[in-house]
């Protein structure tokens, strides 16, 4: 398929922030973000040139994680020690 007809067939994307375990990677909790206005999100991730969406994956730092803690109903208590926190994108295709 190319990548013309994926774009036909893009429903929505989806942001996260993906908590990982830093001994094995493994997701610990994910934390939808689509109701969080995207000019607010590059106001606290400010997208890099090549990526001005953010599709591609954005580690956090704990001064994000503060800021996004301002529109979670659940905060996230970052543990840099343990744990590692991603801003993720994710297509939805029919």
């Amino acid at each position: 398929m190319s990548s013309g007809n994926l774009r036909n067939e893009l429903i929505r994307i989806e942001r996260e922030i993906k908590i990982y375990r830093k001994n094995d990677s493994e997701i610990i909790r994910e934390i939808n973000i689509d109701s969080i206005d995207f000019n607010i999100i590059i106001e606290i991730v400010p997208p890099p040139e090549d990526d001005p969406l953010l599709y591609e994956g954005h580690i956090l730092n704990e001064n994000q994680l503060i800021k996004f803690n301002h529109y979670l109903q659940e905060p996230i208590n970052p543990n840099f020690d343990l744990y590692f926190y991603v801003l993720e994108c994710t297509g939805i295709y029919k």
